[in-house]
This record gives C-alpha cells, sequence and structure tokens, in this order.
C-alpha cells in the first residue's frame, strides 16, 4: 500500500509555485481543490518522506500543513484535525506542521476519530444530526444503509457513506509543473550573437508546449551574466502563445531595451512556463497543404493519380500526394 501525503496551503495565491514542490517529492501528484493535494509517495517510508519535507524549502508559503498515512482520509484527517488520539504524532516547523498516523491497532484510524473531527467534510448541521441520533464515530455508521443515511440526512448521505468506508469521494485534477527550458552560452561578442542562441532555445520552448498541445499564459525569463549578475522578467499574455518566433521576439526585445547598446555576454538563459492553455486543434486544410514533390494544387487534382476508383476516396487519393503512408495505401 502506497504512503500517501496531504497537503493543504494556507494562501491559495502561491498555489502554482507550491505545484512544483509538490513534483520534487513525487511525479504522482493530485489536486483536490483550489489549495489541497495528494501526492503519492509509493514504497518510500515515514521517516524518509518527513525527511524529505523538512529539507523542502517552505517558509514562503507561512503555513503548510501535510498528512501523512497509507489511506488519503486518514492523511488528511492527520493534517486537519488536533492532535489528541494516540496514533495521531504532530511535528510542528517553521512553516507550519507535519503530522502522521502510527498504525498501532486493528481498527482503521478514520473510524476511530470523532463525528465532530469530521467538519471539514460535513455541515456542522449533519454533525449535530449524527450527535442527536448516537453516532459518536464512522465506524458506528458503516453498518447503516444508504437509503436509511439518506432518510435521516438527505444530500449530505453520500458524503457519510463514503467516509466510514475510508473513502474521500473527488474528481482528482492532476495539475501541471512548471515548464522549464535552459541553455548555456559559449563564448559571445554582441546581440546579434546571442540572437542566434535565443532561437534554440525558444525552438525548445515551441516544441515542449506543442507536444502537450498547451500555449503558455506567463513567461518568466531568468539570465545569468558572465559577471555573476542576474536579471529577470515575468509576462503574462492574454491568449495562449507557443510560437517560436513569438518567444525570440519577445526575448530579444527585452535584451535589448535592458543594455542599451552597452551589451554584457550572458552565461545562462532559462525560461519558464508556469500558467498553460490549452490551444484549439486547427483543422487541415487541403489548400494549406504542400504537395510531397513540389507540384501545384491544380495539377493534383487532375492528375492521373486521382482516379475513380469505388474503393478509395477521392478525397483519400489527394491527400496521398501529400502524405507517403497514403501513397501506398492507395
Amino acid at each position: 500500500m502506497p504512503l500517501i501525503i496531504f497537503a493543504k496551503l494556507e494562501k491559495s495565491e502561491i498555489v502554482l509555485d507550491f505545484i512544483d514542490t509538490c513534483y520534487t517529492l513525487s511525479p504522482a501528484v493530485e489536486q483536490i481543490n483550489a489549495n489541497e493535494f495528494f501526492i503519492d509517495m509509493g514504497n518510500t517510508g515515514f521517516r524518509e518522506a518527513a525527511s524529505k519535507l523538512k529539507k523542502l524549502e517552505l517558509l514562503s508559503y507561512k503555513q503548510l500543513f501535510f498528512g501523512l498515512a497509507y489511506n488519503k482520509l486518514d492523511a488528511k484527517l492527520a493534517a486537519l484535525i488536533l492532535p489528541q488520539y494516540p496514533m495521531l504524532t504532530r511535528k510542528l516547523t517553521p512553516w507550519g506542521c507535519i503530522s502522521w498516523i502510527t498504525d498501532k491497532t486493528t481498527t482503521p484510524f478514520y473510524q476511530q476519530v470523532s463525528i465532530q473531527d469530521l467538519g471539514c467534510f460535513l455541515q456542522p448541521k449533519t454533525l449535530d444530526t449524527l450527535d442527536r441520533v448516537g453516532i459518536s464515530n464512522l465506524q458506528e455508521a458503516v453498518n447503516i444503509s444508504l437509503a436509511d443515511l439518506e432518510a435521516l440526512l438527505g444530500p449530505e448521505a453520500k458524503m457519510l457513506y463514503f467516509l466510514s468506508r475510508g473513502i474521500i469521494p473527488y474528481i482528482p485534477v492532476f495539475p501541471q509543473g512548471s515548464l522549464r527550458v535552459s541553455k548555456q552560452f559559449p563564448p559571445h561578442n554582441n546581440l546579434e550573437e546571442l540572437s542566434e542562441y535565443i532561437k534554440e532555445i525558444c525552438k525548445e520552448l515551441e516544441g515542449a508546449l506543442k507536444i502537450k498541445n498547451n500555449g503558455c499564459l506567463s513567461l518568466h525569463l531568468q539570465a545569468t551574466l558572465i559577471t555573476g549578475s542576474a536579471l529577470s522578467m515575468k509576462k503574462r499574455f492574454v491568449n495562449p502563445k507557443r510560437n517560436m518566433e513569438f518567444f525570440h521576439s519577445f526575448c530579444l526585445d527585452f535584451f535589448q531595451k535592458t543594455f542599451k547598446g552597452q551589451y554584457i555576454p550572458l552565461s545562462e538563459l532559462c525560461l519558464f512556463v508556469k500558467e498553460y492553455s490549452k490551444t484549439a486543434a486547427k483543422q487541415l486544410n487541403l489548400e494549406d497543404m504542400t504537395p510531397l514533390q513540389g507540384q501545384s494544387l491544380e495539377k493534383i487534382k487532375g492528375s492521373k493519380l486521382v482516379s475513380p476508383c469505388p474503393t478509395v476516396s477521392r478525397r483519400e487519393q489527394i491527400l496521398s500526394s501529400f502524405d507517403i503512408c497514403r501513397q501506398k495505401r492507395c
């Protein structure tokens, strides 16, 4: 059973940076709402996972809550409820706290938790109703049918039904970490030479975005000069961008305005994309395509390759002049 880390970030405005932090722990990150995450640590043990958390640079986040357990519900409860249970251990840190469940009994931790500690899942009215009918923990609710719970609680019955079975009902979102491309520059003397190197890194960024079928909504530029000084700039875009020529012009314009004729060579340039948007798929248009053999479109339409063969459509025959694979089929 994999170890699960639940993470809650108190301030949601820095979630994008925190997502990158989560990905340094594991590639399996799920976002369950604006500022809460599950991180699947696989076979990593408690001590190793806690050690990794302590090594992270987390002070800038001010308030973070981590819960470690072998069940997602246990992990979230460990992070958010008061440490008044023998199985729950909590260590305070400068940026928040790390809590974990020590499994010492056969009864799952979530079934031992008081109903009143489930305020992060159920409404106060629901908690009061359960208290009045004598249900004090999830273990006492597990044998009640869903129909009976719905008669008692209404819409929140399904939430309690799942919780009593150790399940958190949610639709996971798999957030994207920031995309980073970088290049170290050989010795060069002017902006013209730099421009050629910038083209290479912008082409790499364009390719990475195309693979994801994404465009960037914000671009972070970080450059290191040979003197050791650093330059940085961030730009947001209204529409998603992923064109190499646009990125190249954008970067070159920044350096031209920065140096103002007194160029200092760069030793390294990094481009970061932290905000994405899916780009619409473009319908291929026959008129926009370039024939493989360089012939004109009109010549192709009238060529003998386009026969009235009943088993191959005219469209496929025309496209075969552009596509080697289609030529084999036709």
